[in-house]
């Protein structure tokens, strides 16, 4: 087996931590790591933890030190960086905490349905071809600081205009074609991507404002954020 023996950083200013593309939580006794890159999820196996082991920047507080089989794990999985900058533990801000109520007969302005095709279609490309990565840097650049507070009346447009795009109801397309509308309506909002560990499942959905837009707050609540984008 490779050992990690090569990771010591060079410099004595050079930390540990998660790669860009990876992030964590820890949820109901378990690391779970998400590869936006690889467009995967996976677990810290018990004896990856340590508490005399290797500091790693960018894991869940309390459970940031990796035994040499934790560090193996994840050389291996490309989801370690040397930096100077340490990256700050995952932000543990609580989930959302209610159902957006969308306008039944929302306003669509004529550019609504050329901005609900297009992010629509981007984000079925980004589901079949497996480019969460892309997809997501994509969001983040779009996102505007200056971001406006009619998020639930631009959803409610999105909402109003789903039914004409041909693709099954599934939380990620979903998410990934709202946040892109939302982005180039210039409305204000979180794309946060979520898990539950016992047993596995992943989820996503769109808030604004401490409210989801896409999905039922009693969905939610059952699972632990792991990015907020």
């Amino acid at each position: 087996m490779r050992t990690f023996a090569c990771a010591a950083p060079t410099r004595s200013d050079m930390t540990l931590s998660l790669s860009p593309h990876v992030h964590a939580c820890f949820d109901n006794g378990v690391v779970v790591l998400l590869d936006l890159r690889a467009n995967r999820y996976f677990a810290l196996p018990p004896g990856a933890l340590s508490a005399t082991g290797t500091p790693v920047g960018g894991l869940p507080r309390g459970r940031s030190r990796l035994s040499d089989d934790g560090m193996n794990l994840l050389q291996r999985q490309d989801a370690l960086l040397e930096t100077d900058i340490p990256r700050p533990e995952p932000d543990e801000a609580a989930s959302v905490r209610t159902k957006a109520a969308l306008t039944d007969r929302p306003k669509v302005s004529r550019t609504d349905p050329a901005k609900f095709a297009a992010a629509c279609a981007l984000a079925d490309i980004a589901v079949r071809r497996g480019k969460l990565l892309s997809a997501v840097s994509a969001i983040q650049r779009a996102k505007t600081t200056a971001a406006s507070d009619d998020a639930v009346a631009r959803a409610s447009a999105f909402s109003r205009l789903r039914v004409w795009y041909p693709h099954a109801r599934i939380c990620l397309f979903d998410s990934l074609a709202l946040a892109r509308f939302l982005a180039w309506s210039g409305s204000g909002f979180d794309l946060v991507f979520a898990v539950r560990s016992r047993p596995f499942a992943a989820h996503c959905w769109i808030e604004s404002g401490g409210a989801g837009l896409n999905d039922f707050y009693d969905t939610h609540a059952a699972f632990t954020p792991i990015l907020r984008v």
